[in-house]
């Protein structure tokens, strides 16, 4: 087995904010820009990316709809 010590040099940005301030649209822009660069960057929502975890945040953003 190979190990890689080298330091880790990841990054993580969260762009936060109310509703409708345009969070999406700053994250897209800001993964575009990162792509021209040649960086490599992914774009994730927390929580999110399962169906488990969409369900999650649909309850975290929407509320419970028996509620």
């Amino acid at each position: 087995m190979k190990v890689d010590n080298s330091p880790v040099t990841n990054k993580m940005i969260v762009i936060d904010g109310v509703d409708g301030a345009g969070k999406g649209v700053q994250s897209r822009l800001l993964l575009k820009s990162f792509e021209e660069a040649g960086l490599q960057a992914i774009l994730t929502r927390e929580p999110g990316g399962s169906p488990s975890a969409e369900e999650i945040r649909n309850l975290l953003v929407k509320g419970d709809p028996e509620r």
